[in-house]
């Protein structure tokens, strides 16, 4: 939590910049303009909640707060998914409620919150592939101010980690990586084409100019 060290208080920035990121899908939620699926929110935010308990019971202090603002955000949107949201689960949906559950045996019955971290990762990790195909395949699908915004926090938090132990940086390197994907597929049709404009050679001039003299 915030002991006043620099760590801390990085953490806690990546934490707030992770909250934030939810703030355009909100706002477009509270305008009408985006219907979250109900059943996925609500699902991915009790993952959230287990990661973010399971993560601080492993020994995580200033890199917890990235996951804190990831489930308040999930929560937040959950909620408003009771009143302005739609549909159903769909598979991959099922796959994290499920996993984020079994993730609890060892955790409560075995005292390893380690454990119970691994495997709620491994489950977020197989969540984000969905999502990474859909950003390739459509770029406009994904909202790039949260996912850029998310991949910000995750940059910050890896100066959070106080010490390189596994239990600690998973959780940050697995952010990192996942919201960098994404990012990175969102802006590769853009840079893309930005840098084949660049290198497009300039059109020919025709071999002789008309001659314009009277």
């Amino acid at each position: 939590m915030i002991d006043g060290s620099l760590q801390s208080w990085i953490g806690l920035t990546s934490g707030a910049v992770a909250l934030a990121s939810f703030a355009p899908y909100i706002r477009s939620i509270l305008k009408g303009q985006t219907r979250p699926n109900r059943a996925s929110w609500i699902i991915w935010a009790f993952a959230e909640i287990i990661t973010t308990a399971t993560y601080s019971a492993a020994g995580a202090d200033a890199t917890v707060w990235i996951a804190a603002g990831y489930s308040i955000g999930t929560v937040t949107v959950a909620s408003l998914s009771i009143r302005y949201g739609e549909g159903g689960a769909g598979p991959i949906d099922i796959l994290c409620l499920i996993g984020a559950s079994i993730a609890l045996i060892p955790w409560l019955a075995l005292d390893q919150a380690e454990l119970a971290l691994y495997m709620i990762i491994f489950v977020d990790v197989l969540a984000v592939f969905p999502t990474l195909k859909k950003a390739i395949a459509d770029p406009d699908s994904e909202d790039k101010t949260y996912w850029s915004l998310s991949f910000l926090a995750a940059i910050i938090n890896l100066f959070a980690i106080e010490r390189w132990a596994p239990e600690i940086a998973a959780f940050p390197i697995y952010c990192f990586l996942g919201a960098g994907a994404i990012v990175t597929a969102l802006y590769a049709h853009n840079i893309a084409r930005a840098l084949s404009t660049r290198l497009k050679p300039p059109s020919q001039l025709p071999a002789s100019l008309p001659n314009l003299q009277p």
